[in-house]
This record gives structure tokens, C-alpha cells and sequence, in this order.
């Protein structure tokens, strides 16, 4: 078995809020939105199911959080839903994502910690990421 352990994806709750708030977001928001492998998860899971004894270790791309968020209570909110994205798309596609990888903020550092704890104490992240 071979695993990717660190590639880019959007949970679909957070890519269609990141349109919502921030479709005009340029550079890496805009090219990233281009890429169907980065938010289709149907596009993923072919590309994934085409190589023998492969899966991928999944973690939130750009933009920043910090970049695309207009408050501290937004940075949360954003962040949560990534987070909780991941652990339900893991736990239903397990074959293709056995892991992930937490974002979390530390714009405000308590809150930041907090997140950390429970993604990987209570949603089961591998790790955590940081911009």
C-alpha cells in the first residue's frame, strides 16, 4: 500500500462557504477553485482509484483561513467546518482517505489549542496545520 500523506482537498461544506464569502478571492483562491481534484470528490476518488494499492492522507489547501475570514468568530467557524468536514469524509471513504490532517489558527491562540484538542482527540486528525 502506498500513501500520499500529505495532499490538498476541500470538505464540500467549506468549498461551497469559501464561494459564498469569498468567490472573487484571487491568486491562490481563484487557481485553486480551477483545479476539479481540489473540491470534486468524485474527481479525486478516480484519480485515487486509478493507481494499484494507493490512498492519501488529506489536509486543507490554500487560501489561508486568516486571508478569506473577516473576524476571529469566523476564523472558528471556518475552520470547524473543514475539520468536521474531514472526519465524515474519512469515516465514509476510509478506503481512499484513511487520515487527515486538522486546520486550525492560532489568531487566537486558546481557541486555536482548543481546536487542536479536539481534532484529534474527538474527530481523530493525524495531525494539525498551521498558516
Amino acid at each position: 500500500m502506498r500513501i500520499d500523506a500529505y495532499t490538498h482537498f476541500f470538505p464540500e461544506k467549506f468549498f461551497d462557504k469559501m464561494i459564498e464569502v469569498a468567490g472573487q478571492y484571487k491568486d491562490m483562491g481563484k487557481r485553486v477553485r480551477a483545479i476539479p481534484a481540489l473540491h470534486d470528490l468524485d474527481a479525486r476518488k478516480k484519480i485515487i482509484d486509478s493507481h494499484k494499492d494507493y490512498a492519501q492522507i488529506i489536509a486543507y489547501p490554500q487560501p489561508p483561513i486568516e486571508n478569506l475570514a473577516k473576524s476571529p468568530q469566523q476564523i472558528d467557524e471556518f475552520i470547524r467546518i473543514i475539520n468536521d468536514g474531514f472526519a465524515e469524509l474519512c469515516a465514509k471513504e476510509r478506503h481512499h482517505f484513511p487520515g487527515w490532517i486538522a486546520q486550525i489558527s492560532l489568531d487566537a491562540p486558546d481557541a486555536g489549542v482548543a481546536e487542536a484538542e479536539r481534532a484529534i482527540n474527538q474527530l481523530g486528525a493525524l495531525g494539525v496545520q498551521i498558516y
